[in-house]
């Protein structure tokens, strides 16, 4: 995103909606040096690595959706 990252995004949209749920999917490394700070602050639960199966990916989200 050009203007905007997805943790900064995500810090958005829980303001307005705290009970957001939220799956980041990348090929970084989430414990990165640069990522762990901004992923750690926002408490994200569900992190899916690329690349991925499509069957996975449902299966990942429809856990994240039942929580």
């Amino acid at each position: 995103m050009p203007r905007m990252s997805g943790f900064e995004l995500c810090d958005k949209i829980r303001k307005i909606d705290p009970k957001l749920k939220v799956c980041f999917i990348s090929a970084f490394d989430p414990y990165s040096d640069e990522m762990r700070d901004q992923f750690l602050s926002l408490k994200i639960e569900c992190f899916i690595p690329k690349p991925i199966q499509i069957k996975e990916l449902v299966k990942r989200i429809e856990v994240q959706l039942s929580r």
